[in-house]
């Protein structure tokens, strides 16, 4: 999957935002020293997603995805107890919806075929998430949440504005943090999960629930 970049300037909830003062939001965001997130988020997920595929005997690229099904509208302590949970007994206490995804991706699968879990996923945050979990150092996949929407607008985002986001505007707030990945010389998967935890502990915001766009 590759971020496009659209224009330099998108129009999102009727205002006009110009790419050069949401890069400057994002760098401002990662640069900020009151806490340190210098960590990889996603190569260490990547890691605990190979030691689960392991334990579990179940394909590391499936691991990713069905991690990946069962994340949204849950805590991240709560999506590795549901995906552990899928991986070891085939329940999951979640949506329909999504538990289908899961239970697609394990038995529908056949062995490192990304694409097919793409297809399935179905969805700009969910398919980068994805990507961005499977394959840490190489993706330039962005995952666009309502945090990482957040340090965009530089103001908190409620749910309801996360919906409805479209492909346009998903691209053009993805290609803002591979802009800000240029300037800071960081891969543009780390420089969003920097900036994530970072903008949640400076708006100390405790929960790791998001809505699935």
């Amino acid at each position: 999957m590759e971020v496009v970049t659209i224009s330099r300037k998108q129009k999102f909830k009727g205002k006009t935002l110009f790419k050069t003062r949401v890069v400057n939001h994002i760098v401002k965001v990662y640069n900020d020293d009151t806490f340190d997130f210098s960590s990889d988020w996603y190569e260490n997920t990547s890691t605990l997603a190979k030691s689960m595929s392991a334990k579990y005997g179940v394909d590391y690229l499936k691991v990713c995805g069905i991690i990946t099904a069962l994340s949204p509208l849950k805590s991240w302590a709560e999506n590795q107890k549901i995906a552990n949970t899928f991986l070891a007994n085939r329940v999951a206490k979640h949506t329909g919806l999504l538990r289908g995804k899961a239970e697609a991706i394990l038995n529908n699968v056949e062995k490192n075929e990304a694409e097919a879990i793409l297809r399935i996923l179905n969805g700009n945050k969910i398919q980068n998430f994805f990507l961005n979990i499977a394959f840490p150092k190489e993706a330039e996949a962005v995952t666009i949440d309502r945090h990482a929407l957040s340090i965009c607008l530089n103001r908190r985002v409620v749910n309801k504005e996360g919906i409805g986001v479209t492909d346009r505007q998903y691209n053009f707030f993805a290609s803002c943090y591979v802009e800000a990945s240029k300037l800071l010389n960081v891969r543009p998967s780390q420089v969003q999960s920097v900036t994530w935890e970072k903008w949640r502990a400076l708006k100390n915001i405790d929960t790791f629930s998001d809505v699935p766009f």
